[in-house]
């Protein structure tokens, strides 16, 4: 597999799927949140922007997520990310589905040059009444860390139980190549959201990342609740989380945790999202295309 391969594939479905744009329909959550970080390594003030987009045509289907993400220390530099996600599909049948991905992490951590993640790969779906899976495989380059490269697998699941409960879990395994050697890492995570009322939901989420021949651990819990109202007809959700997270090296621990607020408005056919794109739980749902952006997503960043 070839990132051209990968990136012609997309470029097919979604020229394809926009050859009659003006039927197309759609559904746009644009979110935003502040977020105050507190951590073994300093404090700081947090702040976000996404977009996730759903398109559908006939058979044609594409998401379409952005997202920025800035950490402003009380000592030291900003530290911020900058995300593209893109999944053009095509459903063969009413239940089963193809399609291409790419997605793009782009850090600035503070260690010189900026380190971008470009993921590509290949994923297949299957949907029924209330249940959703999919699987994938692809790579993921890793520019501005010379000679690391990745081999992707993941798994995603999406169920929902009666009218008010969802579950959901992800897994992604990447086999890392290094000039120092090979290893594996694997992040997943699991999580469930519920609908108390028309106005009222919460979710609640549990992640973690390990790294093969390492003692290195991630783990993260968060809980969060939405109220959703509406402001000249149109859908707004506030949210409020909370979640922490520890880590283990093998050396030493650390832990942080991060209180933070939001703001979602819908646009299109969208009418309620239980997971804003600016929540660390909204991580487990939507999952990572390799175990490094998973470990990053798990911890809000």
């Amino acid at each position: 597999m070839t990132r051209a391969f990968t990136g012609a594939a997309c470029a097919a479905l979604l020229l394809a799927g926009t050859a009659a744009q003006a039927q197309m329909v759609y559904s746009t959550a644009v979110s935003g949140a502040i977020n105050s970080v507190d951590s073994d390594l300093g404090d700081g003030t947090g702040y976000e922007l996404q977009t996730e987009t759903d398109l559908a045509y006939g058979n044609f289907t594409a998401d379409i997520d952005l997202g920025y993400s800035m950490v402003d220390p009380d000592d030291g530099s900003d530290l911020s990310s900058l995300t593209i996600d893109l999944l053009p599909k095509y459903w063969i049948t009413d239940t089963w589905g193809v399609g291409a991905y790419y997605s793009r992490d782009e850090l600035d951590l503070d260690l010189g040059d900026t380190i971008d993640l470009d993921s590509y790969g290949l994923e297949g779906s299957y949907r029924t009444s209330g249940f959703e899976a999919s699987l994938f495989v692809g790579e993921t380059d890793v520019d501005g860390v010379s000679g690391v490269d990745t081999t992707d697998y993941g798994l995603r699941l999406r169920g929902e139980v009666g009218s008010q409960l969802t579950l959901f879990g992800n897994m992604v395994q990447s086999d890392v190549d290094t000039p120092a050697g090979d290893t594996d890492a694997r992040s997943y995570g699991i999580g469930a959201g519920y609908a108390f009322n028309e106005q009222f939901s919460g979710f609640v989420a549990f992640q973690g990342t390990d790294v093969d021949d390492t003692d290195l651990q991630v783990r993260s819990q968060s809980i969060g609740v939405n109220y959703q109202t509406s402001v000249q007809g149109r859908p707004l959700i506030l949210t409020g989380e909370y979640a922490h997270a520890d880590a283990d090296d093998g050396f030493g621990t650390g832990d942080g945790s991060r209180v933070s607020l939001g703001a979602t408005v819908l646009f299109g056919n969208a009418s309620s999202k239980r997971l804003p794109g600016t929540t660390v739980s909204s991580n487990a749902l939507k999952g990572d295309r390799n175990a490094i952006s998973g470990a990053l997503g798990s911890v809000g960043y």
